[in-house]
Formats: C-alpha cells, sequence, structure tokens
C-alpha cells in the first residue's frame, strides 16, 4: 500500500510543490522510496510533492 500525504500550511492550505524529505525514526538517514510495492524504481530523496501538494512512495515497513 502507498502512503499518500498532503503537507498542509497552518491555516489548512495545501503547499504545492513541498520540499519532502523522509528519514530513518531517529537518524539523520534518509529513506529509501520507491514507485512501486516491488521497489523495481527508485525515488529520489529529498523530492518535491506535486503541484496540488499530494505525495506518493513505497518504503520498506517501518517507522519514519
Amino acid at each position: 500500500m502507498a502512503p499518500l500525504a498532503v503537507p498542509f500550511r497552518v491555516n489548512g492550505a495545501f503547499v504545492p510543490r513541498a520540499p519532502v524529505t523522509v528519514y530513518n525514526t531517529g537518524t539523520d538517514t534518509v529513506s529509501s522510496l520507491f514507485t512501486d510495492k516491488g521497489a523495481a524504481f527508485a525515488v529520489p530523496n529529498p523530492f518535491n510533492a506535486a503541484g496540488f501538494g499530494n505525495v506518493r512512495f513505497f518504503a520498506a515497513s517501518g517507522r519514519y
């Protein structure tokens, strides 16, 4: 299952093309991200959210 998240501002407005970095919990190590659950295609990390502020990626099970 792919997590889907939308970065929001304090006033509730979404943030188009927001910078996104996913880290392993409790570290400053960036996580490996993928476009598919088979981990065949990597996603750069960090990356920018889409124009409507949404982000979608797959990652190994764990805490991020």
